[in-house]
């Protein structure tokens, strides 16, 4: 947001760079999903064998997302620059708001999930894994053929 608020939105809004992010984003989706594939069943997911732990998979998992970037540099660009001219404080009070929303958001996702733990079996896993990882290997295929046309 605060790229944006300094003028990074002029850059992200040209062809090259949509088309960059759509497919980088969309090979590093397909990726994903392609490791997710390979990982099902073998564990909750939130082992050891995680070399940078859980915080930096989400980053990754967001950071490389083209709809997020693709997202920030059109209407999430639209909504600082309408913050922005409320001068500094109105972009600070809106990356506020905005943080509240996604913690909320994401707080009562994650306690969803966890509360409802005992319906996850290891077979709801399994499944629940592949299908993500099947969406994430056709969006990111998606965006891999879009970057391209």
């Amino acid at each position: 947001m605060t790229l944006i608020y300094l003028g990074l939105s002029q850059l992200l809004a040209s062809s090259l760079a949509q088309r960059a992010i759509g497919f980088l984003g969309g090979l590093t989706l397909m990726l994903m999903g392609l490791q997710a594939l390979r990982s099902r069943g073998g564990g909750d997911g939130g082992g050891p064998h995680l070399k940078h732990g859980s915080l930096i998979a989400g980053l990754l998992a967001t950071g490389s997302n083209p709809h997020f970037l693709v997202w920030w540099a059109t209407v999430g660009a639209g909504l600082v620059m309408k913050a922005a001219a409320f001068g500094l404080m109105g972009f600070l009070v809106f990356a506020m708001v905005h943080w509240l929303c996604d913690l909320l958001w994401y707080s009562s996702v994650s306690i969803t999930v966890f509360k409802s733990r005992r319906l996850w079996g290891g077979r709801v896993q399994t499944v629940m894994l592949g299908f993500c990882a099947a969406v994430f290997i056709v969006f990111g295929a998606w965006f891999v053929a879009s970057a391209m046309l």
